[in-house]
């Protein structure tokens, strides 16, 4: 019966540790439909002040938990993840990767565009948005 006990436990770690790397993003969906990609490894996550504060290799994003629609780990992802704040052009490309235009916000962007799923490049970093 030792034994037993002992195969199943081992079977459940085993288990657990295939089922973690099944899913190596992490996926942030704000209210806004912007979708944030990030690794899951390394990756750390506190909260501060109602805000989700994701630290990775020194980079940092806070989003206010008023503003996040949901989280979840997905298993693929073939866009990076958005962390700076600076100001510079949106440059927005078809999910095609072809170039639609350049904005100086996602305001206007998202009055011009059509519904759908498009790759955001803003200072080096590139991300994933739903506009709505």
């Amino acid at each position: 019966m030792k034994r037993f006990v002992l195969f199943v436990a081992l079977m459940a770690m085993v288990s657990v540790r295939v089922m973690a790397d099944e899913y190596p993003y992490l996926t942030f969906e704000q209210t806004d439909g912007t979708i944030t990609t990030i690794a899951a490894t390394g990756t750390t996550i506190t909260f501060n002040n109602g805000n989700l504060i994701a630290s990775q290799d020194g980079e940092t994003k806070t989003i206010a938990l008023t503003d996040l629609n949901k989280m979840y780990f997905s298993a693929t992802s073939a866009v990076r993840n958005m962390f700076t704040e600076e100001e510079s052009d949106y440059v927005i490309y078809s999910i095609e990767g072809c170039k639609i235009g350049t904005y100086k916000n996602l305001s206007d962007a998202q009055a011009i565009l059509s519904h759908g799923i498009y790759v955001v490049k803003k200072s080096g970093n590139t991300y994933k948005t739903i506009m709505k």
